[in-house]
């Protein structure tokens, strides 16, 4: 099955997917997040505002908060092709982008390097047990994930993992997927 064709199959299993199982499963999925050494060691994490077929990312930056957590955000560049991570201190900081994606604002967050991240939460649609994925079509992780040494994971729900998709050489997996099953360690 190709790239388009596997989105537009998981974006439908999130479409019949109940908001009480939707709320379950992402209650899991924070309780293995946020007991796994990986959030635990995590001084820095990076993470993306949610949009409606992602797992709930607000009570995970809320949480990071509370704990002394840096909680960082992407902003993308189209013209360059390139991402870079603000670090935000509330919700406020946040502003509607392309594709109405909550970004930080550059005037008041603080731009952190790659290297100063500790772990990378990082979105997708579609994972496979080796931890690729197919993204939302831009590249950005991808390219990115090859700037520093940080941890990487996912939160999927179980049906976003597929036997089989397709893998590109610049295609970059994530080390950890986390889904209401529990933890799958693939790097």
């Amino acid at each position: 099955m190709n790239k388009h064709r596997l989105r537009q199959k998981i974006n439908s299993s999130y479409q019949a997917l109940s908001g009480s199982e939707r709320l379950k499963a992402e209650k899991k999925i924070y309780e293995y997040l946020f007991q796994w050494d990986g959030w635990k060691q995590a001084d820095t994490i990076a993470v993306t505002v949610s949009l409606k077929n992602e797992i709930n990312t607000g009570p995970i930056i809320e949480t990071g908060w509370q704990q002394g957590k840096r909680i960082c955000v992407p902003k993308i560049d189209p013209e360059q092709r390139g991402m870079e991570f603000y670090e935000i201190q509330n919700f406020g900081e946040l502003e509607r982008s392309i594709g109405q994606i909550y970004e930080p604002k550059k005037s008041v967050c603080a731009l952190v390097p790659p290297e100063q991240l500790d772990l990378i939460l990082v979105p997708g649609l579609v994972f496979n047990k080796e931890g690729y994925r197919i993204g939302f079509g831009g590249g950005y992780y991808d390219r990115f994930l090859n700037r520093a040494d940080f941890s990487t994971a996912a939160l999927i729900h179980t049906f976003q993992l597929q036997e089989h998709i397709p893998v590109e050489a610049h295609d970059v997996p994530v080390q950890t997927l986390i889904s209401s099953d529990g933890l799958l360690h693939v790097g």
